[in-house]
């Protein structure tokens, strides 16, 4: 398998972990530098179960206060499997990148078979095209000429193959997935009977709300959660289309003075997923 130099890194994720925030940034070091050890590490995702060993990858000074209260912070955001430590997030990385590798393969592989079909297509025509010509100048020579029938020779040629609009196709736990069926998932607590929509579009408008319009993961979770916390926007946000619509509207909105009593959103209570050393279901590491 090739080895990837690198993995994202989401500096919202990142700011917004309830582990990361109870760190100090001593704490904070270890730990980014012992995830870029394991990434690095010959069985990638994973380090030994070496206490010295990681400590000094780690760069832990042993006379800083509390120190081992403090290691055992940081050590317990990796699991502890068979004298190893692996890290979950690092892990499921590994594996999307492998399998969009392969995806890209398979793309590649039958690019390259329509390509030949085409070429092949266009010689077979062009060859129908010569045959057709040395057949009319030879029976010209034997026959008199004849009216030609524009629609006999429009009729001889092959059609050309239709070209079919490529359709991206979104797995379950693709990030615009997850965030489609959030969005839904609000808008049923309020209304239970509400249509279930064509999911694979509405993860077409995330996806184009994160290559197009540059909008972060974190924050177009932020904005679904308000929207559908706020007696206004609730009502308005039907669609993940709307809500590309509507986003910098709201996000001002969010960013801007506090919010009246009663439609408040409490930041404090707003969090990415679950805990970032818990599974997640996001393409990237931070």
């Amino acid at each position: 398998m090739v080895k990837s130099p690198a993995f994202q890194f989401y500096p919202s994720d990142w700011i917004s972990s309830r582990a990361v925030r109870m760190m100090d940034a001593e704490q904070r070091g270890w730990y980014i530098q012992l995830l870029a050890e394991a990434w690095e590490s010959d069985v990638q995702g994973s380090l030994p179960d070496d206490e010295d060993l990681l400590k000094r990858l780690a760069g832990v000074n042993m006379c800083s206060t509390d120190v081992e209260q403090r290691w055992r912070f940081v050590k317990n955001q990796f699991r502890i499997v068979d004298g190893t430590l692996i890290q979950d997030r690092l892990l499921e990385e590994i594996a999307k990148q492998e399998e969009n590798r392969k995806k890209k393969s398979r793309a590649g592989q039958k690019s390259g078979q329509v390509r030949r079909k085409k070429r092949e297509h266009y010689k077979k025509q062009h060859l129908h095209k010569l045959n057709t010509c040395s057949t009319d100048v030879e029976q010209s020579t034997n026959t008199r000429p004849t009216e030609s029938n524009p629609s006999s020779s429009l009729s001889s040629s092959p059609p050309l193959s239709p070209s079919h609009k490529k359709i991206n196709i979104y797995s379950p736990d693709a990030e615009e997935m997850r965030l489609s069926q959030l969005l839904f998932g609000l808008i049923q607590e309020r209304n239970p009977k509400h249509k279930q929509p064509h999911f694979q579009q509405w993860a077409r408008e995330i996806d184009l709300m994160i290559r197009k319009d540059n909008r972060a993961p974190g924050e177009i979770e932020k904005v679904i959660r308000w929207s559908q916390a706020d007696s206004f926007w609730q009502n308005n946000i039907l669609s993940t289309s709307k809500l590309r619509e509507k986003f910098d509207q709201m996000w001002l909105k969010i960013n801007s003075k506090p919010q009246e009593k009663g439609n408040s959103y409490d930041p404090t209570k707003f969090h990415i997923g679950t805990d970032f050393a818990d599974k997640d279901y996001r393409q990237g590491i931070f």
